[in-house]
């Protein structure tokens, strides 16, 4: 579905309905773009006051994640949208599931550096590496949604075969340190 799509309903608040949805997950994918860089800031720098503002921030996101899949569910009631709507809504509300679940890795890893009681950490080149990497995979599907443009999110979907690789890879550097 295109954006010209959007403007071709008869009912011109159900366009504004459909764009107001859009624009909050494209608000809460910012959202959570920037706990995961702030993630990895704290990480790396073990700031403790960055570590809790991240926290903080969830709380957010997981109100953001209620809001809006309580205004798709209104929404389906209200409208009952036609099929290449409602898979948009679907799309939707699946897709602030998944980014309320990247927002709670972004809260587990500060709440690492809050808790880690002896400052110290195992080498994590590569776990900033893979972090930027997944950041900058999230807003380009951000930036894909956006623009409605299929084939960036279908070159993404391949492009995530790379992350789980180097996922891997540092799975088995971090139990090599442990076993040391």
């Amino acid at each position: 579905m295109d954006n010209m799509n959007l403007n071709k309903h008869i009912s011109g608040q159900f366009n504004t309905e459909l764009e107001a949805v859009r624009n909050n997950v494209l608000a809460m994918g910012g959202l959570v773009e920037q706990q995961l860089a702030d993630a990895l800031v704290a990480i790396h720098d073990q700031d403790l006051e960055l570590a809790r503002r991240i926290v903080e921030t969830d709380l957010r996101v997981n109100d953001m994640e209620i809001s809006i899949d309580e205004e798709c569910t209104r929404i389906i009631a209200k409208r009952q949208p036609t099929a290449s709507d409602l898979r948009l809504i679907l799309m939707i509300s699946k897709a602030v599931t998944d980014l309320e679940r990247m927002g709670d890795v972004a809260d587990k890893l500060a709440r690492m550096v809050i808790n880690n009681t002896s400052r110290s950490h195992p080498p994590l080149v590569s776990l900033e590496s893979m972090g930027r990497q997944a950041i900058k995979m999230l807003h380009d599907a951000l930036d894909a949604f956006a623009r409605m443009d299929v084939e960036a999110a279908i070159q993404l979907y391949h492009d995530d075969d790379k992350i789980d690789r180097q996922y891997e890879s540092i799975i088995r550097e971090l139990m090599t340190y442990m076993m040391e």
